[in-house]
């Protein structure tokens, strides 16, 4: 149990800001009202949680899955779209992300892959959110265009 109440606010602000996907509850062996504080930093050492938080406070506020990431943006690199497009064949998404990474063409220092995530500093994800939705927008468009084409076609010889 904390004792100072401004350390638990301050904690759990720093965890509101990160937004995490769970939480994971610690037990840190509490004697004569102190902190086993060895064994609660083990515990959170090897849940990876300070890590996520430190690159949240470095800077680096968004984050998505490998898979995630390569699922939404894939449609921005047609060979990457290609190459992994298979649902039914297990890939290596880190390789993937990395893959498309290059393609993208993003500052380096933008985007930091950890193991299972990807964390993009603030701006990063809207840019590319954006540029996703002017690619499938300007395919949308191609395909409307062809149904109405050959809609158009079959009108036409109807009338012939």
């Amino acid at each position: 149990m904390l004792c100072d109440l401004s350390l638990q606010d301050a904690l759990v602000n720093l965890i509101r800001r990160a937004r995490p996907v769970f939480l994971q509850c610690v037990g840190a062996k509490v004697e004569a009202g102190a902190f086993d504080v060895p064994s609660l930093r083990v515990q959170l050492n090897s849940t990876q949680i300070l890590s996520a938080l430190q690159l949240h406070r470095t800077g680096y506020p968004e984050h998505m899955t490998l898979s995630d990431f390569r699922c939404h943006f894939q449609a921005l690199s047609p060979p990457i779209m290609k190459r992994y497009a298979s649902m039914f064949v297990n890939h290596d998404e880190r390789k993937a992300v990395e893959e498309l990474l290059c393609e993208l063409d993003l500052d380096k220092k933008s985007i930091v892959m950890g193991s299972s995530r990807v964390f993009m500093k603030r701006g990063v994800l809207r840019y590319l959110e954006l540029q996703r939705d002017q690619q499938v927008s300007g395919w949308l468009l191609h395909l409307q265009a062809a149904c109405m084409a050959h809609l158009a076609r079959q009108k036409y010889r109807k009338l012939k």
